[in-house]
């Protein structure tokens, strides 16, 4: 049977109002924190809020490029990605803009940005920031890496010289894994574990994902309504050969296919030297957010990456 999803209705587990109460005080409270270490709220014209801080002038500072931060799919957006971005990925050396996407943090509103209104806005905020003439590296999780495509094939493409991509979904959004496992949970793959058996664990995780994430409404209004789903999906052969690119999947995720987005990868770093692929053994998909083994691992290897395109740019100058 054929998945209509932007066709078919939308099919929520209605959430009380009490939890969205509580879930805006959170980000409040997230707002406040953020304010307190130097960052600061902003709203492009077109409607795209993020939060900027610019790094601290050191002798370091001008060998970091400036980071770009897209979240995934969960309560309270932004707040759950603090750990890892600011403990994992960035460092007060670096020039951080980290941007919201309302509809799934699990907050009140049918109004989305569609995908040129988020371009612009990144647009706007680097304007605003950044020199003209200085790269950017850009990151997400999960949903975010879908954001990530929007921008590599918008005007701004060139200008990314560093793309990590932690638990893709972008790679491959034409196999109906994601969809089926995402918004069709009847439908979704049992999670097997290396031995062939049925993961009992992955499939507990499978539902919960399902009953946090996947089942509010306004997530799944956006999801079916509002994405473009088919301007999403990122062919790793359109990365320039001067950005560095950073793959990081889970073994035992329950939302792709990882077999088949790591063969994918495989396929094209044979032949890519700009192409890095991290694999994470027994791991699900988010666990990198709160593990700081797996930080240190990411940001390692995004510094090995920067020194190659900093290296580069000075060999071309």
């Amino acid at each position: 049977q054929p998945k209509r999803f932007t066709f078919d209705s939308v099919n929520p587990l209605h959430r009380p109002l009490t939890l969205y109460l509580f879930i805006g005080a959170l980000e409040k409270l997230g707002g406040i924190f953020l304010r307190t270490i130097g960052f600061r709220k902003h709203r492009t014209k077109s409607g795209l809020s993020y939060w900027h801080r610019a790094g601290r002038p050191t002798s370091q500072a001008s060998q970091r490029m400036p980071l770009l931060f897209f979240h995934g799919i969960a309560p309270a957006g932004l707040l759950l990605y603090l750990p890892i971005v600011l403990y994992g990925l960035g460092d007060v050396d670096r020039t951080m803009l980290l941007f919201e996407n309302k509809p799934i943090s699990c907050s009140i509103g049918f109004n989305a940005l569609t995908e040129d209104e988020t371009v612009d806005g990144v647009a706007e905020a680097l304007r605003t920031h950044v020199d003209e003439r200085t790269p950017v590296a850009v990151t997400g999780h999960s949903f975010g890496t879908c954001a990530m495509t929007w921008l590599l094939y918008s005007s701004l493409g060139p200008r990314i010289r560093q793309f990590t991509l932690l638990d893709p979904v972008s790679i491959l959004l034409s196999e109906p894994d994601l969809v089926t496992n995402f918004l069709y949970p009847r439908h979704a793959q049992r999670v097997v574990g290396s031995d062939g058996e049925t993961d009992a664990a992955g499939d507990a995780r499978t539902k919960k994902i399902q009953l946090v994430a996947a089942s509010e409404l306004f997530t799944e209004y956006y999801l079916r309504r509002n994405f473009s789903w088919y301007n999403s999906e990122l062919w790793l052969e359109d990365i320039p050969d001067d950005c560095q690119v950073l793959i990081c999947i889970s073994e035992k995720d329950e939302i792709i296919s990882a077999p088949k987005v790591k063969q994918e990868v495989e396929i094209t770093g044979s032949c890519r030297s700009n192409v890095k692929l991290v694999h994470w053994e027994n791991v699900r998909h988010g666990d990198c957010i709160t593990s700081k083994t797996m930080w240190d691992e990411i940001r390692k290897e995004m510094h090995v990456q920067e020194k190659a395109v900093l290296l580069g740019m000075s060999k071309h100058q």
